[in-house]
């Protein structure tokens, strides 16, 4: 369980008073609007949001009404926030820069990093008055090392690139192809003309009737299309 919002600031208050300068609040609230990202250089509008790689939510959470849909529609959020309390959400700025673990998304679940990233001053988070996430992609936060981890982690510079136009639900949202699996149909050859290449050992193909088989089929053929010809013929005849 990531530690608390007061005990992080208590612990603030107790290493300022040994002396020195006092250390910067590490939140300040109202949070002020979203900083601009240094990864992309492009100018967004108000609404334009960003879709990181990675992101529990994909393109964030602006409000709590967000959040809470979130939850509601993936089952992978709803897990992870499972014991983010729902009634309390508020966002805070980051006041200084802090080391945290970080959670993130792969298609196999949401895993933790094994070492903390640096967060900046600024940064928007999203609290319940004890728990921490990043609203810019809904992955939460913790200062105490949690489980599970995974071997194939990504590194911060991959957890902020980001995109201004939402990827077709690859690494930004992989439960999308769970939920909605792609069906397709193969497609098995039936005929290998000759001289091509060899025949696949996981395919059985039947051989080409011989010469005077081919010559009975059509011979039978002929003569059932000239009874069909003629019972027509003869039926047009009586009426």
């Amino acid at each position: 369980m990531a530690t608390g919002i007061f005990g992080m600031v208590l612990l603030s208050a107790v290493s300022s008073g040994g002396g020195g300068a006092e250390p910067l609040p590490l939140f300040s609230t109202p949070a002020p609007p979203r900083p601009s990202n240094s990864v992309l250089s492009v100018n967004t509008s108000a609404n334009l949001r960003f879709f990181y790689q990675y992101s529990v939510i994909p393109g964030g959470i602006q409000s709590g009404d967000e959040l809470r849909e979130a939850v509601a529609d993936d089952p992978v959020v709803a897990d992870h926030y499972s014991d983010f309390g729902m009634k309390h959400v508020n966002f805070v700025t980051l006041g200084r820069d802090q080391a945290f673990y970080v959670s993130y998304r792969l298609p196999s679940g949401v895993f933790w990093t094994s070492r903390p990233m640096l967060l900046h001053r600024g940064e928007t988070l999203v609290t319940d008055g004890f728990n921490l996430a990043r609203v810019r992609c809904g992955n939460r936060l913790s200062e105490v090392p949690l489980l599970p981890v995974s071997p194939v982690a990504p590194s911060a510079e991959e957890m902020n690139v980001a995109s201004v136009v939402r990827a077709p639900q690859g690494v930004l949202h992989p439960a999308h192809f769970f939920r909605h699996p792609i069906a397709f149909i193969p497609i098995i050859p039936f005929f290998v003309p000759p001289g091509g290449s060899p025949t696949p050992t996981f395919f059985s193909f039947a051989p080409l009737p011989a010469p005077d088989v081919l010559v009975t089929i059509v011979f039978c053929s002929l003569i059932l299309l000239l009874r069909f010809a003629l019972r027509r013929r003869m039926r047009s005849t009586r009426s």
